[in-house]
């Protein structure tokens, strides 16, 4: 089982032992702190990420990792610095990619990834091949993402927006009462974890 913090470290819990193990390389990495912001109370001096001081008593803001996915045997995660990595569990061997903000992503067929940015912009990224083979536009911040073997659908504010696979065109939007938080596909069921607790599900029928 793997997870990360909001630290920037993702982390391996061993079953066996009842024990969490860092995954080596895959820290998102931080950086130090301004002379000016260490006059501001702590909880303000990072604009984004969690404020540490070293061992060394440096001042430091650590990237959190906001997304982190089991991906065709590899482990990908998304940091907020704008970094992602892939880490081949069989080969120990990690690949990097300046990915922006991605705020979620999902899986999609024939070894792509739908990478969700903070700005809008949806990336579809061959893990493989280290491209973006093409790119998708959602007005509004997403919110999580999800795909069946014909659909990719993403989460804003106040709606789930879905798209066909193998287009570009906007096949239809599911109004949300409140911002989704998770969301999954299983079958032809969307279901979704809204942010003031309720769990709601959507039939999804494409012609």
């Amino acid at each position: 089982v793997y997870f990360a913090t909001d630290q920037g470290h993702v982390l391996r819990w061993d079953l066996t032992k009842k024990a969490a193990e860092p995954v080596k390389g895959f820290f998102c990495g931080s950086t130090q702190v301004p002379p000016a912001r260490l006059r501001l109370p702590a909880s303000r001096r990072c604009e984004y990420g969690v404020y540490h001081v070293s061992k060394k008593g440096v001042h430091v803001c650590h990237y959190p990792a906001n997304a982190l996915m089991l991906h065709d045997g590899q482990l990908v995660r998304a940091c907020r610095s704008g970094n992602m990595a892939l880490l081949d569990l069989k080969t120990r061997k990690s690949r990097f990619y300046m990915s922006g903000y991605v705020q979620a992503m999902t899986s999609l067929s024939a070894g792509e990834l739908l990478l969700a940015r903070d700005d809008g912009e949806l990336r579809v990224y061959h893990a493989g091949e280290g491209k973006v083979r093409r790119t998708l536009k959602l007005n509004g911040r997403p919110r999580a993402a999800a795909a069946s073997d014909r659909l990719a659908l993403v989460a804003r504010d106040d709606a789930v927006v879905v798209w066909p696979l193998a287009g570009d065109k906007v096949l239809g939007m599911i109004k949300t009462p409140s911002p989704t938080v998770w969301m999954r596909m299983l079958g032809d069921e969307l279901q979704l974890m809204m942010k003031n607790g309720h769990l709601v599900s959507h039939k999804i029928e494409v012609k």
